[in-house]
């Protein structure tokens, strides 16, 4: 009994490196228009059965699963828009991607930071139209 526990053992320890970790080839968030837009490419998609997105309030200490994408293909650049991130006064928000596979397991991308700050004419001209009415 004991052979066959030690047997299960070594065979699981030597099954874990199949398990797909994923090399971020390119991940960038473009916070310049009014919801930020998140680029990713990876080189090999082995083994993947999801991407999920992900955002951060507290600088990028809890995240929050805010999306999810399908993989498309080795090399595909995935484009991801936050909707529910808005410009507001000095917002930052933190990204990260965390590539999934068939045993739930992540490889993550690093973290990317936006800021997603008003602009201080939108904000002036809200103001001005304010005072006339």
């Amino acid at each position: 009994m004991k052979r066959l526990t030690l047997l299960t053992l070594l065979i699981s320890l030597v099954a874990v490196p199949l398990i797909a970790e994923v090399v971020f080839d390119e991940f960038r968030v473009d916070d310049s228009s009014v919801h930020p837009l998140l680029y990713w490419r990876v080189a090999s998609e082995t083994g993947i059965t999801t991407y999920e997105i992900q955002r951060s309030i507290d600088s990028g200490i809890t995240f929050t699963k805010i999306g999810t994408q399908q993989p498309d293909g080795d090399g595909t650049l995935y484009v991801f828009r936050d909707n529910d991130a808005l410009k507001r006064s000095e917002t930052r928000y933190y990204y990260r991607i965390a590539a999934r596979d068939s045993h739930l397991i992540a490889s993550y991308s690093d973290v990317e930071e936006a800021l997603m700050a008003e602009n201080p004419v939108v904000r002036t001209w809200g103001s001005l139209k304010a005072m006339f009415r």
